[in-house]
């Protein structure tokens, strides 16, 4: 989904057709770093947290969707072995 601030890796919207089942959207945001680079771990996620801000304060979004009901989820993966994730509530 694209914004001002660049492109949302995945936007969970709601189905007009289930809308009074459905709490909650999701922008979620995707990384990946490889298993030697694992000590960028903190720096990559510096960075998606910013995305993810940037991302809910942008204009075309807020004016689309509800952002009281959306939900922020950043997943890292490193290598093939570690997933950190952080909700933003």
């Amino acid at each position: 989904y694209e914004v001002e601030e660049g492109y949302i890796d995945v936007l969970l919207s709601k189905n007009k057709a289930f809308e009074e089942s459905i709490k909650y959207e999701w922008m979620i945001e995707l990384k990946y770093i490889k298993e030697k680079d694992k000590n960028s771990l903190e720096e990559v996620k510096k960075q998606g947290l910013e995305q993810l801000k940037r991302y809910s304060s942008s204009n075309k979004l807020s004016s689309s969707y509800n952002m009281n009901n959306m939900k922020e989820l950043l997943i890292i993966v490193v290598g093939k072995k570690v997933i950190e994730w952080n909700l933003i509530e």
